[in-house]
């Protein structure tokens, strides 16, 4: 079984790249002045966007989601991760059918559709792709993906794992080439280096 941790800090308005290298810093010992972090465009190729790199500490791999101003950072040394946080409110009152149902999903109340919606996002940060691919070309059947657009090149189905965040805010991790997955969910202070 993968361990993620899975990091979560309330009130970051701004700044939430900090927030990423205090998580990478927790979970590699590494003081998180000295983590170093690329973000290269899967599409264009270009640094300064796109999916975080973790450069230094070796070995360790980090994704970052936002949900108002709460921001999670997952981190392992498992394999390319995505995570994303979802306010169940906020995806309940939006029309996300069209950019979110593939035929085979099997979500249907607005707890299981926040929780799809993150599991396809996070799939997709995983991959580096992000939403430059239609969530709907994904489907999630039992918590599993089922299938996903031939673009992604994945040879196998990312592991899946859920978790809530607090009431109302439900996040879900993507690794590639992770099956069984671990959350392991705390509170991220601010680090004093």
């Amino acid at each position: 079984m993968s361990a993620i941790r899975v990091f979560v800090r309330d009130g970051v308005a701004r700044n939430d790249r900090s927030v990423l290298h205090d998580a990478i810093g927790a979970v590699s010992g590494c003081a998180s002045s000295a983590v170093e972090v690329e973000y290269r465009c899967v599409r264009c190729g270009l640094v300064g966007h796109g999916k975080p790199n973790v450069v230094t500490p070796a070995g360790y791999f980090a994704s970052l989601s936002r949900s108002g101003e709460l921001v999670a950072v997952a981190v392992t040394d498992a394999g390319p991760i995505g995570i994303d946080i979802t306010n169940v409110a906020a995806v309940s009152r939006a029309d996300v059918g069209a950019v979110l149902r593939h035929p085979e999903d099997d979500a249907f109340t607005p707890v299981e559709i926040a929780r799809s919606w993150a599991a396809k996002e996070a799939v997709l940060k995983a991959t580096g792709w992000g939403l430059h691919v239609e969530a709907s070309g994904i489907a999630i059947a039992a918590g599993v993906v089922e299938f996903w657009p031939a673009e992604l090149e994945l040879d196998e189905a990312p592991g899946l794992a859920y978790f809530e965040v607090r009431a109302g805010v439900v996040g879900a991790v993507a690794v590639l080439g992770g099956a069984d997955l671990h959350v392991d969910l705390r509170r991220l202070e601010r680090d004093a280096s």
